[in-house]
């Protein structure tokens, strides 16, 4: 064999050894394919499980933590001033430990709406000061604790407009806890409402 021959001949061994190469390589990446898209679906179907499961237990959790929550702000109401100092802080403590499931319950429901999607806002006629009486209704109990008065500044206005009730809830909660949890015991809070000359709520 000449040695242009012999040269030939290393160079072919050499593209058979890359060929085998690259051929064991597309197979290595094919089967990680495979195993990364398996991972990807089991991933997919464990966080639809456990999307449904956190939207059953949020909602069972809701109606009870409500009820709960209802008869903490009547006790509170009917019974502080016949308690003793020992038998009232242990009913407010109760009270700040129902009131902090309501607020997981409700994060852990809008934390589902976004998981399904739920994101889109459905303007209804509403009425904005009942939307704030029931609001501060059910934050009395923070305010109550911490002596906090409330003034309502509500303006002449038409009795309904167009806003998405649920998500206008959200972001007035979310005003209301932060008011709370920035006013000084015994400060005020000044709820008004405002309204455009084509009846816009502000």
């Amino acid at each position: 064999m000449t040695e242009n021959e012999s040269q030939l001949q290393a160079e072919i061994d050499q593209l058979h050894h890359t060929i085998a190469g690259m051929e064991s390589t597309s197979k290595m990446l094919v089967r990680r394919d495979i195993d990364l898209r398996r991972a990807y679906d089991n991933l997919k179907l464990f966080d639809r499980e456990k999307t449904e499961f956190v939207s059953i237990a949020a909602h069972q959790l809701r109606t009870p933590v409500t009820t709960a929550r209802w008869a903490m702000t009547a006790l509170r109401k009917n019974l502080s001033a016949s308690l003793q100092e020992d038998q009232s802080d242990l009913l407010e403590r109760a009270a700040d430990s129902v009131d902090r499931i309501f607020n997981l319950t409700e994060d852990l429901l809008e934390l589902n709406r976004i998981d399904f999607g739920d994101t889109a806002i459905n303007p209804v006629p509403s009425s904005a000061e009942k939307l704030l009486e029931s609001v501060i209704e059910d934050h009395r109990p923070q305010f109550e604790k911490r002596l906090i008065t409330i003034e309502k500044e509500y303006a002449n206005n038409p009795k309904s407009v167009f806003f998405d009730p649920a998500k206008v809830r959200d972001a007035i909660d979310n005003v209301f806890d932060n008011a709370i949890k920035y006013t000084p015991v015994g400060g005020k809070i000044t709820v008004a409402t405002t309204y455009t000359a084509n009846n816009e709520l502000q």
